[in-house]
């Protein structure tokens, strides 16, 4: 159920700011070669074929070729597949101190949330 939310939740973020929650963090932002936001369906194109060839379906297995592949496709190439195939620009913005923190800060609240939710039962 989580995992259908944030997929939709992430193609609203992405289609409309070109950033999605950990990107904000990131400074990273992905955009059409003109600088505009993807738009709705584009944005639902990119994250499918994220769930897809990069997540493998989510199946365990697979997504352990699938995620191994997206990065060496990534190292190689300097950009995933599926932002080369829609042509997409990906920018993020210079590391700072600030970013590091709320990196870690959003991981912690990660894990505090996933352990909270584990004691519910």
């Amino acid at each position: 159920m989580i995992t259908v939310l944030g997929f939709f939740a992430n193609i609203f973020l992405l289609g409309i700011t070109g950033t999605t929650l950990g990107k904000w963090i990131y400074g990273i932002r992905v955009a059409k070669q003109d600088g505009s936001s993807l738009g709705i369906g584009l944005a639902f194109k990119r994250e499918l074929a994220v769930f897809v060839r990069g997540y493998g379906f989510g199946i365990p297995l697979v997504s352990l070729f699938t995620l191994v592949t997206g990065y060496r496709t990534l190292t190689s190439e300097k950009m995933a597949s599926w932002d080369r195939d829609y042509a997409l620009q990906v920018s993020q913005r210079a590391n700072s101190v600030g970013q590091l923190i709320a990196g870690a800060a959003a991981i912690l609240a990660l894990v505090v949330g996933l352990i909270a939710l584990n004691a519910i039962k």
